[in-house]
Protein backbone atom coordinates (compact mmCIF):
# COMPACT_ATOMS: atom_id res chain seq x y z
CA UNK A 1 0.00 0.00 0.00
CA UNK A 2 1.47 3.49 -0.82
CA UNK A 3 1.53 6.58 0.95
CA UNK A 4 -1.72 8.34 2.09
CA UNK A 5 -2.89 11.60 0.36
CA UNK A 6 -2.36 13.28 3.36
CA UNK A 7 1.13 12.12 3.64
CA UNK A 8 1.52 13.25 -0.15
CA UNK A 9 0.13 16.98 0.20
CA UNK A 10 2.16 17.47 3.41
CA UNK A 11 5.19 15.84 1.82
CA UNK A 12 4.70 18.20 -1.26
CA UNK A 13 3.98 21.11 1.32
CA UNK A 14 7.25 20.78 2.96
CA UNK A 15 9.56 19.91 -0.67
CA UNK A 16 8.09 23.50 -1.46
CA UNK A 17 9.22 24.97 1.68
CA UNK A 18 12.27 23.60 1.47
CA UNK A 19 12.94 25.14 -2.47
CA UNK A 20 11.90 28.42 -1.60
CA UNK A 21 14.13 28.67 1.02
CA UNK A 22 17.44 28.27 -1.30
CA UNK A 23 18.65 31.29 -3.12
CA UNK A 24 16.63 32.43 -5.94
CA UNK A 25 17.14 34.92 -8.59
CA UNK A 26 14.55 35.40 -11.01
CA UNK A 27 10.55 35.41 -10.83
CA UNK A 28 8.42 32.14 -11.03
CA UNK A 29 7.48 31.17 -14.75
CA UNK A 30 3.80 30.78 -16.14
CA UNK A 31 2.11 27.32 -16.51
CA UNK A 32 -1.03 26.05 -18.14
CA UNK A 33 -2.22 22.82 -19.92
CA UNK A 34 -3.45 22.33 -23.27
CA UNK A 35 -6.34 21.43 -23.45
CA UNK A 36 -7.10 22.96 -20.26
CA UNK A 37 -9.54 21.03 -17.77
CA UNK A 38 -9.87 17.44 -16.70
CA UNK A 39 -8.86 14.38 -19.73
CA UNK A 40 -9.95 11.22 -20.90
CA UNK A 41 -7.17 8.73 -20.84
CA UNK A 42 -5.71 8.26 -24.25
CA UNK A 43 -5.31 11.76 -24.37
CA UNK A 44 -2.59 13.84 -25.53
CA UNK A 45 -1.80 17.01 -24.16
CA UNK A 46 0.78 19.08 -23.47
CA UNK A 47 1.74 21.40 -20.12
CA UNK A 48 3.66 24.66 -21.17
CA UNK A 49 5.98 26.68 -19.15
CA UNK A 50 6.92 29.95 -20.16
CA UNK A 51 8.90 33.31 -18.86
CA UNK A 52 9.80 36.74 -19.57
CA UNK A 53 13.74 35.66 -20.07
CA UNK A 54 14.92 33.65 -23.48
CA UNK A 55 17.25 30.99 -23.28
CA UNK A 56 16.62 29.30 -20.08
CA UNK A 57 16.11 25.47 -19.16
CA UNK A 58 12.92 24.71 -18.32
CA UNK A 59 12.25 21.98 -15.90
CA UNK A 60 8.69 20.22 -14.92
CA UNK A 61 8.38 18.82 -11.60
CA UNK A 62 5.21 16.78 -10.08
CA UNK A 63 4.30 17.97 -6.53
CA UNK A 64 5.25 14.75 -4.31
CA UNK A 65 8.79 13.81 -6.30
CA UNK A 66 11.56 15.28 -5.29
CA UNK A 67 13.62 15.64 -8.69
CA UNK A 68 12.56 16.91 -12.29
CA UNK A 69 10.50 15.02 -14.30
CA UNK A 70 12.22 16.44 -17.54
CA UNK A 71 13.68 19.43 -18.81
CA UNK A 72 13.64 20.88 -22.38
CA UNK A 73 16.90 23.06 -23.43
CA UNK A 74 16.09 26.90 -24.52
CA UNK A 75 13.88 27.65 -27.47
CA UNK A 76 12.69 30.99 -26.86
CA UNK A 77 10.91 31.32 -23.83
CA UNK A 78 8.75 28.73 -22.93
CA UNK A 79 9.60 24.92 -22.66
CA UNK A 80 6.69 22.44 -23.88
CA UNK A 81 6.57 19.01 -22.24
CA UNK A 82 3.91 16.52 -24.09
CA UNK A 83 2.02 13.78 -22.54
CA UNK A 84 1.39 11.27 -24.92
CA UNK A 85 -1.49 8.65 -23.93
CA UNK A 86 -2.30 10.29 -20.78
CA UNK A 87 -2.82 7.64 -17.81
CA UNK A 88 -4.31 7.86 -14.64
CA UNK A 89 -1.16 7.73 -12.64
CA UNK A 90 -0.22 11.01 -14.90
CA UNK A 91 -2.98 13.08 -12.48
CA UNK A 92 -1.63 15.05 -10.14
CA UNK A 93 -0.31 18.96 -9.53
CA UNK A 94 2.64 19.90 -11.54
CA UNK A 95 4.57 23.28 -11.27
CA UNK A 96 7.49 24.24 -13.35
CA UNK A 97 10.60 26.61 -12.90
CA UNK A 98 14.05 27.49 -15.32
CA UNK A 99 17.60 27.81 -14.61
CA UNK A 100 19.93 29.52 -16.16
CA UNK A 101 22.92 27.62 -18.74
CA UNK A 102 25.84 28.85 -16.79
CA UNK A 103 27.74 27.38 -13.91
CA UNK A 104 26.44 27.85 -11.18
CA UNK A 105 23.37 27.73 -12.40
CA UNK A 106 21.30 30.48 -11.41
CA UNK A 107 17.34 29.60 -10.64
CA UNK A 108 13.66 30.78 -10.52
CA UNK A 109 10.78 30.49 -8.29
CA UNK A 110 8.63 27.61 -9.00
CA UNK A 111 5.22 28.29 -10.74
CA UNK A 112 2.12 28.06 -8.60
CA UNK A 113 0.99 24.51 -9.27
CA UNK A 114 -1.22 23.33 -12.18
CA UNK A 115 -3.71 20.47 -11.75
CA UNK A 116 -4.01 17.66 -14.33
CA UNK A 117 -6.82 15.28 -14.16
CA UNK A 118 -7.09 12.19 -15.96
CA UNK A 119 -10.72 10.28 -15.41
CA UNK A 120 -13.02 8.43 -16.81
CA UNK A 121 -13.18 5.92 -19.91
CA UNK A 122 -10.96 5.94 -22.77
CA UNK A 123 -12.81 6.86 -25.68
CA UNK A 124 -14.33 3.56 -27.87
CA UNK A 125 -12.44 3.64 -31.08
CA UNK A 126 -14.90 4.31 -34.13
CA UNK A 127 -15.98 1.57 -35.89
CA UNK A 128 -17.12 0.97 -39.70
CA UNK A 129 -19.97 -0.50 -40.67
CA UNK A 130 -20.07 -1.66 -43.83
CA UNK A 131 -23.28 -1.06 -45.98
CA UNK A 132 -24.70 -4.12 -47.07
CA UNK A 133 -25.24 -4.15 -51.34
CA UNK A 134 -28.36 -5.25 -52.36
CA UNK A 135 -28.25 -7.50 -55.41
CA UNK A 136 -30.60 -6.55 -58.20
CA UNK A 137 -32.18 -9.61 -60.30
CA UNK A 138 -30.22 -10.08 -63.60
CA UNK A 139 -32.61 -9.52 -66.34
Amino acid sequence: MGPTPAFLVLLGAMWTCLLSAAPQAFPAPSISLIPSGSIIPGTNMIIRCWADLSGMRFLLYKVGVLDALRHVEPAGNKGEFPITNARQEDSGNYTCRYQTLDEPPKWSYHSNPVELVVKGIPSEIPTCQAKSSQHQPSP
